[in-house]
């Protein structure tokens, strides 16, 4: 508990440059490991196991968010466990919060942008993108929600092991299957879709002017489920520090 406290409170702490700077960096850690899911998914043979092995890529750019101290919003909503133990206050998450948004979107939006000139380069990498971008942005509120909120209990447990444990190795064990299981499962990360949403959809003739309507119906749903995952995920870890408390 006291080294989760620490990691959400010193996270808080940071002036605005530094958190933005962290937030840009951890934008580009993981549109970067979303772009190695991509390409693997361009490779030819039994589709399950590519697509397991691209969920294994893109967890090293969580490995790259929690190794290099960068700051990920859907990380930080761990912030919700340090608000239970009066550690923090809820303006200085939600201060947090934005400022970490902001930067990430930043970054991914960066990425992207450097990305879109060569993606052309890499054989059937822009139909991939389209693909994965259409079907985003096809769900419908409801369902955007839910697999946001699944997602972001599993990279919090991603995270939370990522501060607790001492070994690097077993940081990267308890980070890899968490990341591994949600990506496989198709779930929602908000500051993923940030990169694949934009990349996918200029990528395709057909979307044009609707790009950033959207984009906003996908991600409005997906930061308000990555909210509540990473709440309900926080609320346990609370409730559960708290029963061997007072046992």
């Amino acid at each position: 508990m006291n080294k989760l406290n620490k990691a959400m409170k010193l996270k808080s702490s940071n002036t605005v440059a530094v958190t933005i700077k962290l937030g840009i960096l951890a934008g580009i850690y993981i549109s970067f490991g979303s772009l190695l899911y991509s390409i693997m998914l361009t490779v030819d043979g039994n589709a399950n196991l590519i697509k397991l092995l691209g969920a294994i890529l893109f967890t090293i750019g969580l490995n790259f968010v929690v190794f290099f101290k960068a700051q990920l919003f859907t990380g930080n909503n761990l912030m919700i466990f340090s608000l239970f133990t009066k550690e923090l206050n809820l303006k200085k998450i939600l201060r947090n919060w934005l400022l970490v948004y902001i930067g990430n979107f930043f970054g991914a939006i960066l990425f992207s942008s450097f990305i879109y000139f060569f993606i052309k380069f890499i054989p059937g990498l822009t139909t991939k993108l389209i693909s994965i971008a259409s079907t985003k942005v096809s769900y419908n509120f409801d369902t955007a929600f839910l697999k946001a909120l699944y997602c972001n209990f599993l990279v919090c447990l991603a995270i939370y092991f990522g501060i607790t444990f001492e070994k690097k190795i077993n940081k990267i064990i308890g980070i890899v299957i968490p990341i591994t299981a949600f990506v496989y499962l198709g779930f929602e990360h908000s500051i993923a879709n940030m990169f694949l949403i934009p990349l996918g959809l200029y990528s395709s003739p057909v979307f044009g002017t609707q790009i950033p309507i959207q984009f906003l119906e996908n991600i409005v749903p997906v930061t308000l489920g990555n909210i509540f995952g990473g709440t309900l995920f926080s609320l346990i870890v609370f409730g559960v520090f708290t029963i061997k408390k007072y046992k």
